[in-house]
């Protein structure tokens, strides 16, 4: 009977937490309107890597452009865009003409990735950044990526990345439009809010042995914020791997039985851990956030991609990789729980 009854709170806990949830402004952000242009001279596969980034789709008109250059004179012309990846062959690229015609795109205002192609070289990538590093200098650094333009896979590993990080804004859209992005941006949000819960649930505990505050940071408040942080996660991974957001309901039904044993499984930990002095649970604690956290996510991640539930054994490698990501992070949240 007690059980029958902490789920039925879990469950009245869940709906109010999804009626709190205002799907309109994740739509918003997801169909924000862009444009990215890949340019270059001619002797590259940028149509190639186009439909690397596209996943081999279709995508909206204006959304992603194409187009050869000529050398200084070809950067005229260009399509407008959000950003600019300019194609070169490794062959050009300690060229200082085509550092001039770079400068010259990104002097338009927007943010250039330059993709140094491998044409057939053999070099490693370190030598190639090396010898294009001086040439190149007013790039920062993580806007040049060595990519082999014959390999989709290649060209979404080290371009996708160097894109997310000039375009911070523009996630959520761009992995919607584009699924060539779609699993790393669903990765980095889940890295982001997992590591968000961990620090609220850190600093949640922090003054749990003060008089007053400790009594109201005691009342549950933080377990609400922390389901409230994982449900807005699941909306906008739904709204990465292109579900309509039209009804919050109709998702919540659809998600709630694939994430609802990793949302009990979070709270029966918290609980146990709860049983510990408030100092001594705040790492304990965060460790549980950041573990829950990601778990759900990554559950909704693969149900969404794959269109099933996860298996047993993969359930227990996001466990894995969770608690891998989180000893990264738990030296410094043991000196944060010390202040």
């Amino acid at each position: 009977m007690l059980g029958r009854t902490n789920a039925l709170g879990q469950l009245t806990e869940f709906w109010k937490i999804i009626r709190e949830i205002n799907p309109d402004v994740i739509a918003r952000e997801a169909n924000e309107r862009f444009s990215l242009a890949i340019i270059g001279p001619a002797g590259t596969n940028k149509t190639e890597m186009s439909a690397a980034l596209a996943g081999g789709r279709p995508v909206l008109t204006g959304a992603l452009h194409v187009g050869n250059t000529n050398g200084m004179n070809g950067e005229k012309d260009l399509p407008a865009a959000d950003l600019y990846v300019y194609a070169l062959p490794a062959s050009k690229a300690t060229s200082v003409e085509y550092a001039h015609a770079i400068n010259d795109v990104e002097a338009g205002g927007k943010p250039v990735v330059l993709a140094i192609c491998r044409d057939g070289s053999s070099l490693p990538d370190r030598e190639l950044l090396d010898a294009s590093d001086y040439l190149f200098s007013t790039l920062p650094s993580h806007r040049i990526v060595v990519v082999d333009d014959n390999d989709p896979s290649d060209v979404v590993d080290k371009l996708v990345p160097a894109i997310m990080n000039s375009l911070p804004h523009l996630h959520l859209s761009l992995a919607r439009s584009l699924p060539g992005f779609r699993e790393k941006v669903a990765a980095s949000l889940i890295m982001e809010v997992s590591r968000v819960n961990a620090e609220f649930a850190l600093f949640s505990s922090l003054p749990a042995n003060i008089p007053v505050i400790g009594e109201i940071m005691a009342t549950g408040a933080d377990l609400f914020v922390l389901t409230k942080n994982q449900v807005m996660m699941i909306f906008k991974l739904a709204a990465i791997y292109g579900r309509n957001l039209d009804s919050k309901a109709r998702i919540a039904l659809e998600i709630a039985p694939i994430v609802g044993g990793a949302f009990l499984w979070r709270t029966a930990a918290r609980t146990m851990v709860g049983a510990l002095p408030g100092l001594l649970a705040a790492v304990p604690k965060t460790l549980v956030a950041f573990v829950g956290t990601f778990v759900v996510g990554s559950i909704a991640s693969h149900y969404y991609h794959i269109g099933r539930k996860p298996t047993k054994k993969l359930m227990d490698q996001f466990r894995q990789d969770a608690m891998s990501f989180a000893s990264a992070h738990l030296h410094g949240w043991k000196d944060a729980s010390s202040l």
